[in-house]
């Protein structure tokens, strides 16, 4: 029975008072210090300022919440051992988003595309380019051309962007070279280079 409830309480929670249950302070997990420390934005209970100007991301450069993995759900052994995982994908996340602005695109969707990037970049803090830089890495991997002008329509400097980075036009995504300087890459694959880039 008590089991049962572990599952059917916060479920009934969640039908009743809404996603943001645990911010009231009746139901608000006992002994939480500081109360209930996530990401969530918007919906029914909200009694706090709903995260303010604050960033609704994780990992980021603001001193937020970070994951805990030593409280993951630990797995249980049936015929097998079940838990949650990331899903090993074949490909990597950047091949469909660099075919799509490659083969899809023409040159005025490409400039569109580009002006809404950097003018929504815009808003970000003048004194935070190093959250511009990041950004634009991704674009970066995604394809060169596409980053190249990201970095010059808010003007900042593609070396910099580029610093640290070197391009692999073999597969036409970035790796880092800091820790390849000294490694031949010959008829490398693009999940390979993923694989390096986020090591």
């Amino acid at each position: 029975m008590f089991q049962g409830r572990l599952f059917s309480y916060p479920d009934t929670h969640r039908h009743r008072l809404g996603v943001n249950y645990q911010l009231i302070p009746t139901n608000c997990p006992y002994r939480v210090r500081g109360g209930v420390n996530n990401y969530h934005r918007d919906g029914l209970m909200r009694i706090d300022s709903n995260h303010g100007s604050g960033p609704n991301y994780e990992p980021n450069s603001f001193n937020g919440p970070k994951e805990d993995s030593s409280h993951r759900e630990h797995g249980h052994e049936i015929s097998g051992l079940f838990g949650r995982y990331k899903y090993n994908h074949p490909q990597d996340d950047f091949i469909q988003p660099r075919w799509l602005y490659e083969k899809v695109f023409d040159a005025q969707q490409k400039a569109r595309l580009v002006n809404s990037i950097v003018n929504n970049m815009k808003g970000i803090n003048p004194d935070r380019e190093d959250i511009k830089i990041r950004a634009i890495r991704q674009f970066f991997r995604v394809h060169p051309e596409l980053g190249t002008r990201i970095a010059q329509g808010l003007g900042i400097e593609v070396s910099k962007v580029k610093a640290k980075f070197a391009f692999c036009q073999n597969a036409k995504c970035l790796c880092k070279m800091q820790h390849y300087r000294n490694l031949s890459i010959t008829r490398t694959t693009s999940l390979e280079l993923n694989k390096m880039f986020h090591s």
